[in-house]
């Protein structure tokens, strides 16, 4: 259950963080481009993803 709580809780600041966000399109900006691609990467290399520290 704490994991799913941590794995919401960075996905809730990505969210937040999209708000105020100067770049037009999620993957041009550093934050969100970075999390998008890591879980896209990880994904397709079959591996299970690991929230950053959020």
């Amino acid at each position: 259950m704490q994991e799913r709580i941590h794995q919401l809780t960075c996905a809730a600041a990505v969210l937040r963080h999209r708000l105020d966000c100067p770049a037009d399109h999620p993957p041009s900006c550093p934050v969100t481009g970075a999390y998008i691609s890591a879980r896209v990467e990880a994904t397709l290399a079959g591996e299970e993803f690991h929230e950053p520290n959020c």
